[in-house]
């Protein structure tokens, strides 16, 4: 029930209509407006009636019968008995009346413009979703078969082909990977197969280099055992020839004239080279058939390295080189075999007379460099050697550019060297600058701890030795 106001109330819009009736209809004063609980309520199908406080004008004078076809109301005039003059009578003031309307119409067409609605929109999002449903179900499947095949073409499994089912960018998307993944297929088999034929072709090759290196190995030790043997032939009438020699050159067998002399000391010098060319041949020879003996024991470095320039003294004065040795006092025992030792520092001081220039100084030094460990350097004013050939110095045979013009020898010096050094589990470098010298280094382990100076004999400084 809704109890709207009058217009005369405190609201600033009117809430009914108010209608004057007049001798020759009703008059339409103002629109009805319905507040949101009223029109709620309509909608909601409410039974009972909504009355409006409504101004109308019944003049007593008239007999009237207005309907209103909008509000389905009938006003009719109470009949009056009046004089039949009508002219005498006044008219009187306007009357409130209270009419009562029913809104049931109104809420049934309400309530059909509302399941239409309902209905339109249904339809309209039912017929969305399904054209969605539609068009997704034409995109997603074709790509989640194209994903499904790519997974498994990734992970290296056969891939069926995928079936084309529309003939947009979709199907020739399709059509592509189909043909891509024929192709990767298609690769894929012939390397496999070439896998196969290279591993068996691998396999074969691997068969013959075995066996052409169990040749070669077979051939090198053949070869070591000729050179090993023809050495050791050739070393004793080298040492006959020699003392013969000698006796001649010291007139044991009559006298000797200078010329004679001087053809005796030729023959004695190639008889040398020769010797030394046939030591180093079997030196190298038994170290790589594994028939080399060291023998490491205490070795005294001053007696040793004293020995050793002595020995060299004939060819570096003819030279005219200098070595100076550099030689602490309180140096240790070094454990090494003297033999070998020695044929070390020969062939390094020999190399370095040899290919310095003359009236020069070759520099001995000997040092320790740690608790066990001592260094020997062999430093000269020579070429030196080039950046190119440093690593090619310490191979067999090998002889740089620049040494098969001014020296002579076989190129195996170094390399005995070296393998030397390293059975004594040492090892063996060079540090070389070109036209300013190279410094041969070595190390080997003490024998001993370092000797300190005792009471009577105070610690001298390194000795310095010069043999010219």
């Amino acid at each position: 029930m809704v109890q709207p106001r009058l217009p005369n109330s405190d609201t600033n819009e009117p809430l009914v209509s108010g209608i004057w009736l007049a001798e020759d209809g009703p008059v339409l004063r103002s629109t009805i407006e319905f507040t949101p609980a009223e029109l709620f309520s309509l909608m909601g199908g409410s039974e009972l009636p909504i009355f409006y406080d409504m101004l109308v004008q019944v003049p007593r004078h008239s007999h009237a019968t207005v309907r209103d076809p909008a509000l389905q109301l009938t006003l009719e005039e109470e009949r009056l008995d009046t004089p039949k003059d009508l002219t005498a009578l006044q008219p009187m003031a306007p009357s409130l009346v209270q009419v009562g309307l029913s809104t049931s119409n109104l809420q049934h067409v309400l309530r059909r413009l509302l399941w239409k609605a309902v209905l339109i929109t249904l339809s309209t999002l039912t017929g969305g979703v399904c054209v969605i449903v539609l068009l997704a179900r034409r995109i997603t499947i074709p790509l989640q078969g194209l994903t499904t095949a790519a997974t498994k073409l990734a992970v290296g499994e056969a891939v069926p082909i995928v079936a084309i089912r529309t003939h947009d960018e979709i199907g020739a998307l399709t059509q592509v990977f189909n043909t891509m993944a024929s192709t990767l297929q298609s690769r894929e088999h012939e390397l496999r197969e070439l896998a196969h034929t290279l591993e068996d072709r691998v396999a074969a090759r691997t068969q013959e280099l075995a066996a052409a290196n169990a040749k070669l190995r077979e051939l090198d030790r053949r070869k070591s055992i000729f050179v090993s043997t023809a050495s050791h032939e050739l070393r004793t009438p080298l040492t006959s020839m020699k003392v013969h020699l000698a006796n001649l050159r010291d007139g044991i067998d009559g006298a000797v004239t200078d010329d004679q002399r001087q053809s005796l000391a030729r023959v004695e010098a190639n008889l040398s080279r020769l010797r030394i060319l046939i030591d180093d041949l079997l030196d190298f020879s038994q170290i790589e058939m594994g028939q080399a003996i060291v023998r490491l024991e205490p070795v005294d470095l001053g007696n040793l390295i004293a020995k050793t320039v002595e020995d060299l003294y004939p060819f570096s004065s003819e030279r005219r080189v200098s070595i100076v040795i550099s030689l602490p006092s309180d140096l240790p025992l070094v454990c090494a075999d003297p033999d070998k030792l020695r044929q070390i520092l020969l062939n390094l001081l020999h190399n370095a007379v040899k290919f310095t220039p003359v009236d020069t100084i070759i520099d001995l030094a000997v040092m320790r460099i740690s608790a066990d460990e001592i260094r020997f350097s062999v430093r000269d004013v020579g070429p030196g050697i080039a950046p190119d050939d440093v690593d090619k110095i310490f191979q067999p045979f090998y002889r740089a550019p620049t040494a098969h013009q001014k020296t002579k020898g076989a190129g195996l010096g170094l390399a005995i060297t070296k393998l030397l050094v390293e059975l004594h589990h040492g090892r063996l470098w060079v540090e070389t600058e070109p036209h300013r010298g190279s410094c041969f280094s070595f190390t080997l382990h003490s024998a001993a701890p370092a000797r300190p100076a005792t009471a009577e004999t105070s610690a001298p400084s390194p000795s310095h030795h010069q043999i010219a």
